[in-house]
C-alpha cells in the first residue's frame, strides 16, 4: 500500500503547481515563466529519462512507434481549438492568445497522461524493492510535475477540470495497473515508452519551443529556463 500511496502523491505535485499559478493570477510573466521551465523539464525527461531507457532495445519498429506517437498528437492538435497563434487583428489579440493558451494546456495534458502512467508503474515496482529509493524517486517525479502543473493552469485557467483530475490521478492509475496485473510484459512497456517519446518530442519542440521563440523578449521566459535548469540539476543530484 505504501507503493500505491507514493504513486498517488506524485499527482498532488501537479496540483501544487496549479495552486502556485493561481496565486500569481496567471499574468503574462507567469505564463512565459511556466513555458520556459516546462520546456527544460520536458527536455530533461526526453534526453535523460526516456532515451537512455529505450536505447538498449531501440530498433526500426520502435522508431515507427515513436513516429506514431508524434503523429497522433499532431492529429489531435487539429481537434483542439485555435492551434494557430498569429495575432493578425489587434482587437482579437487577447481572445486569440487565451484560446491558444488553452490549446497548449490541453496538448500538454494529452502528452503527459501516458508518460505519467508509465513513470509511476516504474515507481511502484521500485518502491516494492526499497521504500527509501521509491521515496527519492517520488520526490524527483513530483518536482518535475510542479512546473508542468504550472504550465497546464496557465493554459486552462481553471477550465477542463476533469482533464486535470485525470492527469492528477494518472500516476495512481499506473500504480493500480501494477497492483492488479503484478507483472507487465517488458515489450509492452517498451512500446509505451516509445509512443510516449514521440508525443513528448512533439510537445517539447513543436509547441513549447515555438512559444519560447515568440516570447524570447519576455524576461519571464529566461527566469523559467534558469529555474528549470536548476531544478533539473537538483533532480540529477538526488
Amino acid at each position: 500500500m505504501r507503493a500505491l500511496f507514493l504513486t498517488l502523491l506524485t499527482g498532488i505535485f501537479f496540483l501544487i503547481g496549479i495552486f502556485i499559478n493561481k496565486l500569481f493570477k496567471s499574468n503574462k510573466l507567469v505564463e512565459t515563466f511556466s513555458i520556459g521551465m516546462s520546456f527544460i523539464v520536458l527536455f530533461n525527461i526526453i534526453f535523460f529519462d526516456i532515451i537512455p531507457e529505450i536505447k538498449e532495445f531501440f530498433d526500426f519498429k520502435y522508431f515507427l512507434i515513436v513516429i506514431l506517437g508524434f503523429s497522433l498528437l499532431k492529429i489531435l492538435d487539429f481537434f483542439v481549438p485555435d492551434h494557430n497563434h498569429h495575432h493578425k487583428e489587434k482587437l482579437d489579440n487577447i481572445k486569440e492568445h487565451n484560446n491558444h493558451q488553452t490549446h497548449l494546456g490541453v496538448i500538454t495534458i494529452l502528452a503527459l497522461l501516458l508518460h505519467n502512467i508509465i513513470e509511476n508503474m516504474v515507481l511502484y515496482n521500485i518502491t516494492l524493492g526499497s521504500f527509501k529509493t521509491g521515496l527519492v524517486l517520488c520526490l524527483g517525479i513530483g518536482l518535475h510535475n510542479i512546473p508542468l502543473g504550472f504550465q497546464i493552469e496557465s493554459g486552462l485557467k481553471g477550465k477542463n477540470k476533469f482533464k486535470v483530475f485525470i492527469l492528477t490521478m494518472s500516476g495512481f492509475i499506473g500504480g493500480l495497473i501494477c497492483y492488479f496485473f503484478k507483472s507487465i510484459p517488458l515489450y509492452i512497456t517498451n512500446y509505451l515508452l516509445s509512443f510516449t517519446l514521440g508525443m513528448l518530442i512533439y510537445l517539447c519542440f513543436f509547441e513549447l519551443l515555438k512559444e519560447l521563440f515568440v516570447n524570447r523578449k519576455n524576461k519571464g521566459t529566461y527566469f523559467g529556463i534558469g529555474l528549470g535548469i536548476i531544478l533539473v540539476i537538483i533532480l540529477h543530484i538526488l
